[in-house]
């Protein structure tokens, strides 16, 4: 199962996600981000979310659409998107999503924590 908390004085979402997804999990999780960027409330003020792959496996293209598509066109937009990916096969994956198809400008690619907060919260 995924994990989603929200840390509302940085404005920050963090979702980590399992090793395998499939389309009704992956539904969950935008559902559950969507409830946490209305928790935070304040929508010109904004948010920024991190996004933990490191456990995942490669996943089929239909799940890595899905989630192209949630971050390009969700309603509730993170100011800035940051996946922390491990060395495994799927970090190619997202590194294609990020690089090759541009989803988003504001969406970079860490394989350290620190960073990618310190990138988010700058």
């Amino acid at each position: 199962m995924f994990a989603l908390s929200v840390e509302p004085t940085r404005r920050l979402i963090l979702i980590t996600l399992p090793s395998n997804i499939d389309p009704a999990i992956a539904r969950e999780i935008g559902l559950a981000k969507a409830r946490a960027a209305d928790q935070l409330g304040d929508i010109e003020r904004g948010h920024v979310t991190l996004v933990d792959v490191r456990d995942l496996r490669v996943q089929p293209q239909s799940i890595m659409q899905m989630f192209a598509d949630f971050v390009r066109d969700t309603p509730r937009k993170s100011r800035k998107v940051a996946i922390l990916v491990g060395e495994g096969t799927s970090r190619m994956q997202f590194r294609r999503l990020a690089e090759a198809e541009a989803i988003r400008e504001d969406l970079k690619l860490f394989t350290e924590r620190t960073s990618a907060v310190d990138w988010l919260l700058a």
